[in-house]
């Protein structure tokens, strides 16, 4: 199906002069087709490519600076530089979409998923002259209706800006919903096409804006992914498990630091254990019972915190500034001695990291120590099964 998608639109641009297009291509050559045209650029086959490959990055890199009309420089062996714009609509097409993809790209990205035909569907017409006039006719009706780009584009942006729609996916889908509306219509949209379609757009975007995330959610999810301390009774645990115990969450894992007590001096005692671990890698877990607990992270470039970020784009001490950007964090106010390190730090509130005070599923029986089942209105953890 994409093969043929890339096809049809080859035909309706016109052929090569109309489109890049190709499935075997680097950022350098898409940059020299491009020169300083504004030709849309269409590329098959993007798949994950090897592990020590950089090919899938720097073409997405490429299609990012062009998709903002930013300028490249390249140095020579000669010591001539060179240098130009880059400005280019990108499509990439692959079974798998590549796992590189930052969450600055998929903001820049609309994701479609072609849905295979129906049983016993007729294949489509790929014919070239029929699609190459279509084409033409399209391009035409888009030069006549130009006068009216502004104040289409103007009305589909204000009426995304209704829904809560802003920033760059309202550039996107703006620019895609004003020019297929300027393209099957010369009046300009009524208020009610606007609110119906914009409301049906914005759902779709809300539902995906948890895939796409933000550079704030993405170092929460990396930081609290991380392996910490694993050598605890031959089971493995992460940084979120460990602030979990440190928070006294009703979600931490029962094997980590002994079973749950009900002692008030008891849960004291392991909360201060985990914090204790966590201080090596410049980490703890605050409640002072005036304000929200938080987790402290440490600026101090400390060799475990290091380590979890390692091989990161958040690595050697890049985390501090992302971090600073999660939703209620500020600057810490006083210097933390952890582990027999001072250091300054940034302070997250417990509650804008997703899962930290959530409770376990009790609907699900655990196996006690002695075999046995858990009751359902006891304390349970789904890692119990391992």
């Amino acid at each position: 199906g994409k093969s043929a998608l890339q096809r049809l639109l080859l035909h309706l641009h016109g052929g090569d002069t109309g489109l890049i297009q190709s499935t075997d291509a680097t950022a350098r050559g898409i940059a020299s087709l491009l020169g300083q045209s504004t030709i849309p650029v269409a590329l098959d086959e993007l798949e994950p490519g090897d592990a020590d490959s950089n090919k899938e990055r720097d073409i997405i890199q490429t299609a990012r600076v062009a998709a903002s009309g930013g300028r490249w420089a390249r140095g020579s062996s000669d010591q001539k530089g060179s240098t130009g714009q880059l400005r280019a609509t990108f499509l990439f097409s692959s079974i798998i979409v590549p796992g590189i993809l930052k969450s600055q790209d998929l903001q820049r990205i609309i994701l479609l998923s072609l849905n295979p035909f129906a049983e016993g569907a007729k294949a489509p017409d790929l014919r070239a002259e029929t699609w190459r006039k279509r084409g033409a006719d399209m391009k035409r009706l888009i030069i006549d209706r130009w006068p009216s780009w502004a104040k289409r584009l103007d009305l589909w942006r204000e009426a995304f800006a209704d829904q809560g729609i802003h920033t760059r996916d309202a550039d996107n889908w703006a620019t895609t919903m004003a020019m297929a509306q300027m393209l099957t219509s010369e009046a300009l949209p009524t208020a009610e096409e606007l609110a119906g379609w914009c409301a049906k757009v914005a759902s779709a975007i809300t539902a995906d804006l948890g895939e796409a995330g933000t550079d704030a959610t993405e170092v929460c999810t990396y930081l609290l992914s991380q392996e910490f301390d694993v050598f605890r009774r031959g089971e493995r645990f992460t940084v979120a498990q460990w602030v979990q115990v440190a928070a006294g969450s009703p979600g931490a894992p029962h094997s980590l630091l002994g079973d749950f007590s009900n002692d008030i001096e008891g849960r004291r005692a392991r909360s201060e254990a985990a914090n204790r671990a966590l201080a090596k890698a410049c980490l703890k877990v605050v409640a002072n019972g005036k304000d929200d607990p938080f987790l402290f992270i440490g600026h101090k470039t400390v060799r475990p915190l290091v380590a979890l970020f390692e091989g990161s784009q958040w690595a050697g001490g890049a985390w501090k500034q992302s971090a600073a950007r999660i939703k209620g964090a500020r600057p810490s106010s006083v210097v933390r001695t952890l582990a027999g390190i001072q250091s300054r730090g940034t302070e997250v509130p417990l509650s804008s990291l997703p899962g930290i005070m959530d409770v376990a599923d009790a609907s699900i029986a655990t196996p006690t120590r002695a075999g046995a089942p858990k009751t359902a209105s006891a304390p349970s953890d789904t890692e119990d099964f391992a």
